[in-house]
Order: C-alpha cells, then structure tokens, then sequence
C-alpha cells in the first residue's frame, strides 16, 4: 500500500506546476507523459517517388497495349462501297426536293 502511494506521489510530483494531471485507472500522470510526439521519418531525395518516371511508366503501358493489342489498327473499316446503292425512288425525291430549294433561292 506504501508502495502505491509513493508511486501516486511520484507520478505526481511535476516540474512544470502548470501541468496537466490526468487520472488513469486510479494513477494520478502528467498528460505530458502519456501524450508525446510521435517520431517522423522523412524521407531524403533519394527516397522520393519520380512524378517523371511515374508519367514516363504510363506512357510505356499506353504503347504497349497499343502496339500489342492492336490500337487504331483493329477497329472495323467501312467500305462506303459496301453499302447497297440508294433506291431510285429516295433520288427522285432529293432531286425534287433540290428543285424547290433552287426555285425558293
């Protein structure tokens, strides 16, 4: 029981006598004790991740999948002669129609 009260007493006693005391489970601590910094490690040059080799990896992936998977080259090409000739009433139409507008102007 001495022992306990020699503790409390010890935790107690504080330098600063502006200092925060805060009762954790019954023991009287210092909040400078139990609330310290936590240690940052910052990295050097050398540790820093290269925006420039970031942006360069992205445009090797881009060719890459370019190059291996085809690109512009695998899309579908459209013959414009493929399409099956305008039916001859759809041109008497349009050459009417050319006719008024021709006449309206």
């Amino acid at each position: 029981m001495s022992q306990s009260n020699n503790q409390e007493k010890t935790l107690d006693n504080s330098n600063d006598p502006n200092e925060i005391i805060v009762d954790i489970n019954g023991k009287k601590v210092p909040l400078s004790r139990i609330n310290k910094p936590h240690n940052v490690v910052i990295p050097g040059k050398d540790q820093l991740p290269h925006v420039e080799a970031k942006q360069q990896e992205k445009e090797d992936l881009k060719e890459f999948k370019q190059a291996n998977l085809g690109g512009e080259d695998t899309r579908q090409k459209i013959n414009p002669a493929d399409f099956p000739p305008v039916e001859p009433e759809a041109k008497e139409r349009e050459a009417k129609l050319e006719a008024e507008r021709a006449k309206n102007h």
